[in-house]
């Protein structure tokens, strides 16, 4: 038998110590604790279901999974961020709406939710509250109406931030009410919920898990909620359709994970199975949190947030929305 050139038998040596390190690197994931960024600010919904999330992965991977609170520019930061994170696994992203939304209101976006990512998996989905402050010049829904069409934008209404499903929301609804108020984005659902019960702002549109404590130890009124039946936990808040307000019965908000594109293929079947388990876990929690559950496999995710894309752009431009 010929002997293997030094040249040719050094290559095939180098190639069975490359695939040699990349089985063990898929087999040894993950070696040390994962980053969960969470675009949005700490107390808020997303960071409440991150961390429930978070905890049951890291049981399931035998890992610490540490959420880091990027917010900031409508989630835009934490995207760009995790984007530019190196593809190993170590870093995952919380992905929400607003990445989609994003897309719709600003050009010249830094990251493609689509190409830039590797989806794990959905989360699922969650309705708004409309909550005012007690001193706010109205009672109800009906008279925030007759304040809003008397004095266009007097009212104020807060936001997380601009091109937030939560600020998408509230414009749709002003679109289909007729009305105009001022918003005022925040960096993040916490700093905004503390200007609104503290009555610095007149009006918000979030999460249950948010702003419902609030409305039930009667901080804060409880003016419509979005979907097509009454909240569980907020039963005499009535939906807006049942307002004679239509086009908000679909929910806009939805969630999941997801890592930078290029994550090795084990990799992305390790936090998958992680969020699995994690989603099990947690299943009390969810739906305490409100979150109609939506989990499925990662390319259901994926298909998912491409056909979210064009659904946005849609909306975005119907409803006239731009950013403040």
């Amino acid at each position: 038998m010929p002997a293997i050139a030094p040249r040719l038998f050094g290559a095939l040596l180098a190639f069975a110590v490359m695939c040699c390190g990349k089985a063990f690197g898929a087999d040894d994931f993950p070696s040390r604790p994962i980053r969960m960024i969470v675009p949005y600010s700490a107390g808020s919904f997303s960071d409440a279901l991150c961390r429930e999330l978070a905890a049951g992965m890291a049981a399931h991977l035998n890992q610490p999974v540490n959420v880091d609170n990027v917010p900031g520019a409508g989630a835009t930061i934490g995207m760009a961020r995790a984007k530019a994170a190196p593809p190993d696994g170590y870093t995952i992203v919380y992905v929400g709406s607003s990445a989609i939304i994003n897309v719709a209101l600003m050009p010249q976006i830094a990251y493609d939710p689509v190409k830039d990512y590797r989806h794990i998996g959905l989360i699922g989905f969650t309705h708004y509250v409309l909550a005012s402050h007690p001193s706010a010049p109205f009672g109800d829904f009906a008279g925030m109406l007759a304040r809003a069409k008397a004095a266009p934008e007097m009212l104020t209404i807060a936001s997380p931030g601009n091109g937030t499903a939560s600020h998408l929301t509230a414009e749709l609804m002003k679109k289909a009410a007729g009305i105009a108020t001022r918003h005022v984005p925040y960096k993040g659902s916490s700093p905004a919920v503390n200007d609104l019960v503290a009555g610095h702002v007149n009006m918000m549109m979030d999460p249950q898990t948010t702003l419902g404590p609030f409305v039930r130890a009667g901080r804060l009124k409880g003016l419509a909620v979005t979907g097509t039946e009454r909240m569980r936990e907020l039963p005499d808040v009535p939906t807006l359709s049942e307002l004679g307000i239509k086009g908000l019965e679909v929910p806009l908000g939805w969630f999941g994970l997801a890592a930078p594109a290029g994550t090795p293929d084990a990799v992305m079947a390790r936090l998958h199975a992680a969020m699995s388990a994690a989603m099990q876990r947690s299943t009390a929690k969810l739906a305490e949190l409100g979150v109609q559950n939506g989990f499925g496999s990662a390319d259901d995710f994926t298909r998912f947030v491409e056909r979210e894309v064009p659904r946005y752009r849609k909306i975005v431009a119907e409803a006239g929305i731009k950013l403040d």
